[in-house]
């Protein structure tokens, strides 16, 4: 699972919208692991501290910027192998056969193995063009 370990007491979060914020988390531990920051553009957050005596005043905002996956590709003999990092496990691979609209993706069935820390796919060679991309449920 993606996420942005924050540390802090409390934490506010905006995402899309810099103007609205809300409580990611009334925290009893002193971590937070953000699941439902979006990969691709920056997630936003303040904290404070919070103990007997009261909170303390919010901090200067932070972006963290989680990256795309890339996809990477090489082939051998027989086969086009197709690879993405291992903590993109919520990525899956799609394939169209042309690229005019409508595109048509289409969820590429192969198993996907992992090696080395990245998931790959084996694809057999063949005389079909297909255009290939990632993407997140």
């Amino acid at each position: 699972m993606n996420g942005v370990p924050v540390f802090a007491r409390k934490i506010a979060a905006r995402f899309h919208r810099p103007s609205v914020w809300r409580n990611a988390a009334g925290l009893a531990a002193s971590s937070y692991v953000d699941t439902s920051a979006v990969n691709g553009q920056l997630n936003y957050y303040k904290m404070t501290g919070t103990d007997a005596c009261g909170a303390g005043a919010f901090s200067a905002v932070a972006g963290v910027l989680l990256p795309l996956p890339s996809l990477s590709s090489y082939i051998s003999a027989n086969a086009l192998t197709m690879n993405w990092p291992g903590w993109a496990n919520d990525w899956g691979l799609y394939a169209a056969t042309n690229l005019t609209p409508p595109i048509v993706w289409s969820p590429v069935t192969n198993v996907v193995g992992t090696n080395n820390g990245q998931y790959g796919v084996n694809l057999p060679i063949d005389l079909a063009q297909r255009f290939f991309r990632l993407a997140s449920p």
